[in-house]
């Protein structure tokens, strides 16, 4: 499978317009289920938000809870902190697609060419969860999300942190699963296929469509947006206490 990377920074105007009616890694589960790995209920209702997007040039899917806006307020800060306890520089993560341009991977950020980085800043609540599962638990429930990023991007491993200023926990790491990305590949390969061919209905039977231009306002630039020097002696001594370290 061949990609292509575009330099462009997230939630950027021309983010949103590479992203426009198309699936991406993070809505992978709407095409074929986490655990099972069987075509997903809401692969019907993700195909018709595409369509629309693509009838109208304008993003669906605007929704986004405290929670969600918090995470983008504070991804800078958390990718500091992921900085700071792997002692790493990331890399701008830009936008990638595959498939003639039919699917795309927006990681969080990039550290060399086997790697990529998903960043989840994490309610308090959230992050105890996550510290008291066990190796079999929700550690799956975004495989399909990892797993269609490192293919479509053709990389190795996966990094996943969990981001939460009161409770640090170890960077866990995916490796590559030829197996779910099979599975990943052929759902969507259907996907793409049934997504082209009712574009097609729509413009014999309904077409042509006014295509407008309105995208979602980028993210504010956040001044703030840094360790402070609490922030990083508060890291610090967490990381000694569990003595975790990226490998």
């Amino acid at each position: 499978m061949k990609y292509q990377w575009h330099d462009i920074e997230q939630r950027s105007e021309e983010w949103f317009k590479l992203r426009l009616g198309i699936p991406t890694a993070s809505n992978f589960h709407k095409i074929l289920t986490q655990k099972t790995l069987k075509p997903s209920e809401s692969r019907h209702k993700y195909k018709c938000q595409l369509l629309a997007e693509w009838v109208t040039g304008i993003p669906q899917e605007d929704f986004k809870s405290k929670s969600m806006e918090a995470g983008i307020e504070n991804e800078d800060r958390a990718r500091s902190a992921f900085e700071m306890m792997c002692e790493v520089e990331t890399k701008r993560p830009g936008f990638f697609t595959a498939y003639d341009g039919m699917a795309g991977a927006s990681p969080d950020a990039l550290i060399d060419p086997a790697i990529d980085v998903e960043i989840k800043t994490r309610e308090l609540q959230t992050q105890i969860g996550w510290a008291i599962l066990n190796d079999d638990g929700e550690r799956q429930d975004h495989r399909i999300q990892y797993q269609g990023r490192l293919m479509i991007e053709e990389r190795e491993w996966s990094y996943l942190w969990n981001y939460n200023e009161q409770m640090v926990i170890p960077v866990l790491k995916f490796p590559r699963d030829e197996k779910v990305i099979g599975a990943i590949d052929a759902a969507l390969r259907q996907f793409i296929d049934e997504l082209l061919a009712a574009r097609e209905r729509l413009t014999r039977e309904f077409g042509p469509f006014p295509r407008f231009t309105a995208v979602p306002e980028a993210a504010p630039d956040h001044d703030k947006d840094f360790l402070s020097s609490e922030d990083e002696e508060a890291l610090v001594a967490a990381l000694r206490a569990q003595d975790q370290r990226c490998e």
